[in-house]
């Protein structure tokens, strides 16, 4: 007989609860297929109710003779650079630095997220008070094949554990719910993929987790084999850093996207398809921000200067990924920035740490204390809209522990974009793509200062045909696709400004000069901070345009935590948003950009995420409606809410987290 606390979620579109069914034998059979699933079935293991439960199960085969695991640990803390003198004393503001737990377990000697269905992967995520049964508790199970999603939850207050769903059903009937409402793709992420890790515990770092932690927390962390070495410092089993996590998630997610590509493109004897799957989520990644990551400035050798991300100016991510000749001839971009000029324009327009906090509604409000829109975080819409976002300040005129912490466009997004190019190989650096070489850098130079959101090459989706097929040398997409484009009315009216006609035309540019145009980008991004004697202006302008960005995402259901990213608040919360320009400038969003952005975000972090068609642009040819479009959003390692439900910001926080979105009445539905 089955154990009879496994359950399947149902998600729901129209504002009421998601819905707990009891998984049945035939259930089980079908679905809890991976190494996890059948873990669970097995004797008493699916009352693992707490991450302390299940670690150890793992982390005593690990340590058996011979080994039957090997467990990988890291943990996580966005309010990390909060030093204990700097903790906030007034009652009304209790600090959460958000301390989260990482597990990789893997079979030993085995490379974790490989690709052979005899082996697997778990990755079990986790908030830091390892023997709670209420807090979060989620594990992404690999099979060498697909991601499923687990969730342990409280269900008629009995510890049970609950399938979300699997890495497919992110482009079914699922898509944009659960956990694909961040997941997007399915496939795994952690947040910050790339040094310099800011919010990671890394042996390397100066930053010191320990005064993270409270009394309770130091007695539980010691004492826990798997994070504490016996009779060694609290913390010394965490050897391996952040690094060693990335290669892992990167392996991961190329693995899934070789498998989605396998899927989407090829039949059983490893030949193209004819009319191959999913072709507007395969653009998505080329014309959309469909997930992003979290990058920050590192410093140089001499430990006082830095540099700014080169992710902020380009994408750097997609055109590393991506067999591609746009940056051949391009010099290197090195923006340095002086730490003095820097200070000076952080504080122009008041970039600050803030923390969700408990609402105060009754007497004074104390200085620190602010009330922000309801867009300066995301979370579940269902429960609750307040008027008002409450935060405390945890730092003025600082980004935390990093400079220049922004968004930039994503690993996945590059991973998207590079499969689909490099379909099959037809000669030394020549590949089978979706597009062209000529055409993929025409997209690329379509607002190619503006990474991430960008309203141009977004627009173009509509114009991206549902289906293509096979003609026997390459697919028919980028015909009809260019087509559709040039059967637009801001084409045929030759509108300079529009997306459209700007596409057309650099359709037309050679390869020179794409890249004499990227040069002349970057020297003017250079000259504007290091020689201009307008740097600090330069600084702000910058800093102002990482803001906007961070805006953009900030309404999306897995922005979780205010000490994730710093807030400008001398920024009004109504600031229109902004774009990079062609010539380094930064410049006010044009009305139809923001337009586009605001349908689009808005939809998307209200109980139903779809998108809203876009009826201003329709062509002859079936363009693809934008409500097919993939979602934005933020891929975390997983999404997860390490806050106690009991607080009023806490349950903002958490309800904000569709992987770990709670079924407010668990109902399991009876025959």
């Amino acid at each position: 007989m089955p154990p009879t606390n496994l359950y399947w979620r149902e998600f729901t579109r129209d504002g009421s609860d998601d819905v707990d069914h009891v998984a049945d034998a035939a259930f089980l059979s079908a679905n809890f297929v991976d190494f996890f699933g059948n873990w669970l079935q097995q004797g008493s293991n699916s009352s693992a109710a707490s991450f302390h439960d299940l670690l150890t199960i793992f982390w005593n085969g690990s340590e058996a003779n011979p080994s039957l695991y090997k467990v990988h640990m890291f943990m996580v803390a966005d309010g990390s650079f909060v030093t204990a003198d700097q903790r906030p004393k007034a009652e009304w503001f209790r600090f959460n630095p958000h301390v989260r737990l990482a597990a990789v377990v893997s079979l030993p000697d085995k490379d974790p997220f490989s690709t052979s269905q005899s082996e697997w992967t778990l990755c079990i995520v986790a908030s830091s008070r390892i023997h709670s049964e209420h807090r979060f508790l989620q594990v992404a199970a690999w099979n060498g094949l697909t991601f499923r999603f687990y969730q342990r939850d409280q269900i008629s207050g009995i510890a049970s554990w609950n399938l979300f769903g699997s890495s497919t059903e992110a482009f079914g009937e699922r898509a944009y719910l659960g956990p694909f409402n961040g997941h997007v793709n399915g496939a795994i992420i952690m947040k910050e993929l790339h040094d310099p890790w800011i919010h990671w515990f890394n042996t390397a770092s100066s930053v010191d987790f320990t005064q993270c932690f409270s009394p309770e927390e130091v007695t539980e962390l010691s004492s826990a084999p798997y994070i504490t070495q016996p009779g060694g410092a609290i913390l010394s089993q965490l050897t391996e850093g952040p690094g060693v996590l990335e290669d892992m998630i990167t392996t991961g997610v190329s693995n899934w996207f070789k498998q989605r590509q396998k899927t989407d493109f090829f039949d059983a004897s490893s030949k193209l398809l004819s009319s191959p799957r999913n072709i507007p989520r395969w653009v998505a990644h080329l014309l959309l921000t469909t997930t992003i990551n979290i990058v920050a400035a590192r410093m140089e050798s001499d430990g006082d200067t830095f540099q700014i991300p080169l992710d902020h100016f380009y994408d750097n991510e997609l055109l590393q990924n991506v067999l591609g000749n746009l940056l051949d001839e391009a010099p290197t971009l090195d923006v340095s920035v002086n730490p003095t000029d820097y200070q000076t324009a952080i504080a122009k327009i008041g970039l600050s740490m803030l923390q969700e906090v408990t609402p105060i509604t009754k007497g004074p409000k104390p200085q620190d204390y602010i009330e922000l829109p309801t867009t300066t975080l995301g979370f579940d819409k269902r429960d609750r809209d307040p008027k008002v976002l409450a935060f405390g300040v945890l730092a003025r005129n600082s980004e935390g522990q990093a400079r220049f912490n922004i968004l930039q466009s994503s690993f996945e997004d590059a991973q998207g974009v590079s499969k689909m190019q490099q379909l099959k190989k037809q000669g030394p650096n020549n590949f089978i793509g979706l597009f062209s070489r000529d055409t993929f850098n025409a997209i690329m130079m379509l607002d190619f200062w503006n990474p991430v959101y960008s309203w141009r090459r977004g627009i173009l989706m509509q114009y991206v045909p549902q289906t293509t097929t096979w003609n026997g040398t390459s697919y028919d997409l980028e015909t009809r696709f260019i087509q559709n484009v040039s059967n637009s009315p801001q084409a045929k009216n030759k509108q300079a400004d529009s997306p459209e006609f700007q596409f057309l035309q650099l359709l037309k540019v050679d390869l020179a000069t794409h890249q004499k145009n990227i040069a002349k980008y970057f020297a003017a991004v250079h000259d504007y901070v290091e020689t201009s004697e307008a740097a600090v202006q330069a600084l702000v302008d910058y800093l102002s345009l990482a803001e906007s960005r961070r805006r953009i995402y900030r309404p999306l259901p897995l922005d979780e935590f205010g000490s994730s990213m710093p807030y400008a608040l001398k920024i009004p919360a109504d600031a229109p948003p902004l774009e990079m320009t062609a010539s380094g400038r930064v410049q006010t969003m044009p009305a139809r950009g923001q337009d586009f952005l605001k349908k689009w975000t808005s939809s998307l972090a209200g109980v139903n995420p779809r998108v809203v068609p876009d009826t201003s642009a329709q062509v002859a040819g079936g363009p693809l409606p934008i409500s097919a479009l993939p979602r934005p959003s933020l891929l975390s390692l997983p999404c997860q809410s390490s806050l106690d439900s009991t607080t009023t910001a806490a349950v903002l926080a958490s309800r904000g987290c569709p992987y770990g979105k709670r079924t407010f009445v668990n109902r399991v539905p009876r025959n």
